[in-house]
């Protein structure tokens, strides 16, 4: 018998820090529970939505080159 489905699994889940056999455990747990599913959709959203927020920010904060006066 497996344990049963925790909150740290759900969120391995969405993090991608999760084994594959576990990983079919929670998407079989997800099929059945509509509402743990929409929710765990909704933490991709904000992963993904985070992600590209910061990385539009890292590339925008770089240091351009610039040219100094020669004297």
């Amino acid at each position: 018998m497996t344990e049963p489905i925790s909150e740290l699994d759900l969120m391995a889940q969405v993090d991608d820090q999760i084994g594959s056999g576990r990983r079919i455990e929670v998407g079989e747990y997800l099929s059945r529970q509509s509402t743990m599913a929409a929710r765990g959709m909704a933490d991709l959203r904000r992963r993904e939505e985070l992600r590209q927020t910061l990385t539009g920010i890292a590339s925008s904060c770089r240091a351009k080159p610039t040219m100094l006066p020669v004297r």
